[in-house]
């Protein structure tokens, strides 16, 4: 029996299709296949933040309630930002200084689960490649 893959989708990934941008079609095959075999999708519990932020900047604030009870309902996994994971998120920026803290805290989480955390940031995906548990959106085989 197949494995049922498990992974941590940043707000870069998360956002794709209510801004309409490029990697929707992944972002949605990545939910589909949640829906029909029980994909699992975690995010750290600030993600509605960052999310809220990010989804404002493209649309009004209203869509962006929205856009975020959609994504909510479809029972994502989230995690509570606790001392274990803020301490493997300060190791994550300590190493990579140019790191923010919310990308590495995602990281953090996938690494915490020994899952991948997919990525659309080229920038942070460059830098920490070599830490292993990161994949670019683009690059991710379903």
């Amino acid at each position: 029996m197949k494995k049922i893959p498990i992974y941590v989708l940043d707000t870069s990934v998360i956002v794709k299709p209510v801004l309409e941008e490029q990697g929707s079609d992944i972002v949605c095959e990545i939910f589909q296949r949640k829906e029909n075999y029980g994909l699992t999708v975690f995010v750290p519990e600030f993600f509605s933040f960052e999310f809220l932020n990010a989804v404002k900047r493209g649309k009004n604030a209203m869509i962006a309630l929205e856009a975020y009870k959609a994504f909510m309902a479809r029972q994502v996994c989230v995690i509570p930002f606790e001392e274990d994971l803020i301490k493997k998120t300060l190791a994550i920026v300590k190493k990579y200084p140019r790191a923010s803290y919310y990308d590495s805290a995602f990281h953090a989480l996938a690494k915490a689960y020994k899952v991948d955390l997919v990525t659309a940031d080229k920038k942070y995906y460059q830098m920490t490649k070599k830490e292993g548990d990161v994949v670019l959106l683009e690059d991710l085989k379903l």
